[in-house]
């Protein structure tokens, strides 16, 4: 992800606004397709995940409880498969179940790879300004979640190492869970506390307070941001003069729209396009040999 990173804060925040907007408010099943296929792609090649087979293990787990439990809930649909309990098993429901799974994956893979991109410096250069505050608040909040699970994983083990832990019985595991959940919550506190002094000395309260533009916008940031602008309004044109473009119930029906979907299809093939441009720019320096003196 590396020409990812070199891009603009504004031109990243763009890109993944639209990609994320677009697959959540658009009713297209190949906009999820393209957005999950192509989100999964970049996460393997970016080397963020450390375990890719779990991860998917994960995400296609997600995928087939959504897609089977959902037509046990909803029985509308005029394609029954069979009968439970006396309740249709329909085609339509079991559809739009892997659709909405499909989306919650997408999405949930491109969060992941928009808290890899945006680091804490390309938000505050984003909101610099008036909004630094809400800025600060953003970043600490997206730091907040996996220092919690590494901090939960710490104190877990150091109370186990200390014989403090016991998970003989249920009762028993659930007391534990508690005892690191509450010194957890103890320490998160504390190190809420020491966080905002250390803003508050550094000047990060201050009115006026600026942040130095490191980043500049280049060729590749144009092209990415006038990709983002053209989907995305193609998909709100769309909406607009169409209405809905595919319908689950009663039953089935699509109407593909080519030029919107083919223009977000390269929308999320564009940081799997870098990516592989860089690794190629990289194997063929490798390659390279200084000629040699006689």
């Amino acid at each position: 992800m590396r020409m990812m990173n070199r891009l603009a804060p504004s031109v990243c925040g763009a890109y993944f606004a639209a990609v994320v907007g677009i697959a959540m408010f658009s009713s297209d099943p190949l906009v999820h397709i393209f957005s999950l296929i192509f989100g999964a792609i970049t996460l393997a090649l970016s080397g963020i995940s450390r375990s890719l087979i779990k991860d998917a293990g994960f995400y296609l787990s997600l995928i087939a409880v959504l897609s089977v439990t959902n037509p046990l809930f909803v029985h509308r649909g005029d394609t029954p498969l069979f009968y439970v309990n006396g309740k249709a098993y329909t085609l339509e429901a079991a559809v739009y179940g892997a659709d909405m799974a499909a989306t919650l994956v997408a999405a949930l893979i491109w969060f992941r790879l928009f808290s890899e991109i945006m680091t804490a410096e390309k938000i505050a250069s984003l909101f610099r300004g008036r909004f630094s505050g809400a800025a600060s608040v953003f970043t600490l909040t997206l730091r907040y979640v996996p220092e919690f699970k590494i901090r939960y994983y710490e104190i877990g083990s150091a109370q186990k190492a200390a014989g403090l832990l016991s998970a003989e019985t249920f009762m028993q595991r659930v007391r534990s869970a508690l005892r690191v959940f509450f010194s957890l919550a103890v320490s998160s506190l504390e190190l809420s506390v020491r966080t905002a002094e250390s803003i508050r000395a550094r000047g990060g309260t201050l009115d006026g307070r600026t942040v130095f533009p490191r980043y500049r916008h280049t060729t590749a940031g144009a092209f990415v941001l006038s990709i983002s602008v053209i989907s995305t309004a193609l998909f709100v044109i769309g909406a607009v003069r169409n209405g809905s473009i595919c319908e689950f119930y009663p039953y089935i029906y699509f109407r593909p729209q080519a030029a919107a979907e083919s223009a977000y299809a390269a929308l999320c093939i564009l940081p799997v396009i870098f990516e592989v441009r860089e690794r190629l720019k990289s194997v063929s320096y490798t390659h390279l040999t200084l000629p040699t003196i006689a």
